[in-house]
């Protein structure tokens, strides 16, 4: 992870607009325990939405019983984690939002992390994305993203940096990284409005690092603010992070991202794939569900060879 060239630590922090954008797909409690943590969040100039995927669990009435200040906008049908959090980014630039953050429902913001982050953004140049530190919820000091990487050209593409380690203050200061995570993230206004959004034919999943190649590519940076953290329970709404449906869209989108961005043709496509394959498959000896797992990482690699796109087929 590179350190920032020459950020001003003394500059003038002004109070931007920031608009929150949550995505819910169900998980009532978890989205109630983030909507309170924001509560406490250090905003001064700010706006809450929940995106609702289509909830059958009664999360727009919890939450619009509880906090009634926050922006509802209730979706017919799950649209997915790209074009979901896209109607809450639309929304957010109607309002006249200068940082959109996006945050996942099943996640905890400490008080001043969108603080410190919009602070990082204000000051740190050419700025793209700015990424909290981000933890798993338990135990809550065992970390999940600080930084993470990503070679569209190679079968093993990328990690995330510290994925599982405990924080014994290695990520102390800010830095440039190879890509940010949509779980937390704070993305500016003028850069969403050049880079675009998320694409909603990745439907879940890689919709990030689509995101980040993108902005990378109009010279824009990515950084972790270490000082900022979340507290993720990971990938709840889809039944854990080795649940099959995490395994069906990781391993297609996986093969539709190195395909767009590094194309290779014949004997090295075929390696690739294969070794994104493989990838996949060793995956399934951490799941309680081998075989359902490894079938969805098979449908998963299939119908990114394919380029079947959007949201996965219940046939």
């Amino acid at each position: 992870m590179k350190t920032p060239e020459t950020p001003s630590q003394g500059s003038t922090v002004r109070d931007p607009h920031v608009a929150v954008v949550v995505l819910a797909h169900n998980g009532r409690e978890d989205t109630m325990d983030c909507f309170e943590s924001l509560e406490r969040a250090h905003l001064v100039n700010f706006t809450l939405i929940l995106v609702d995927n289509a909830s059958r669990d009664g999360t727009v009435e919890a939450v619009s019983s509880r906090y009634p200040s926050v922006r509802i906008l209730g979706q017919q049908r799950n649209l997915g984690f790209a074009e979901g959090n896209n109607v809450g980014i639309r929304h957010a630039l109607a309002l006249g939002a200068d940082y959109v953050f996006l945050l996942n429902n099943d996640a905890i913001v400490a008080a001043d992390a969108i603080h410190l982050c919009v602070a990082a953004a204000e000051r740190l140049p050419d700025t793209g994305a700015i990424c909290p530190l981000i933890y798993f919820a338990q135990p809550p000091n065992l970390v999940w993203y600080a930084g993470a990487t990503f070679d569209p050209s190679r079968a093993h593409s990328g990690h995330m940096l510290g994925y599982r380690e405990i924080d014994r203050g290695q990520f102390a200061s800010a830095g440039e990284t190879g890509r940010a995570v949509g779980a937390a993230v704070l993305l500016p206004r003028h850069v969403l409005e050049q880079v675009g959004l998320l694409d909603p034919a990745l439907f879940f999943l890689y919709e990030d690092v689509d995101w980040s190649l993108r902005a990378r590519a109009l010279g824009f940076r990515i950084f972790l603010m270490p000082e900022a953290k979340v507290w993720h329970r990971v990938s709840a709404a889809a039944g854990g992070e080795h649940a099959p449906l995490i395994a069906y869209y990781d391993t297609r989108n996986h093969v539709e991202v190195c395909r767009r961005y590094a194309p290779l043709r014949g004997f090295a496509s075929l390696l690739r794939e294969a070794g994104i394959l493989a990838v996949h498959v060793a995956g399934a000896r951490r799941s309680r569900t081998r075989w359902a797992y490894t079938s969805a990482v098979l449908q998963g690699w299939r119908d990114g060879r394919r380029g079947r796109l959007g949201q996965r087929a219940t046939t």
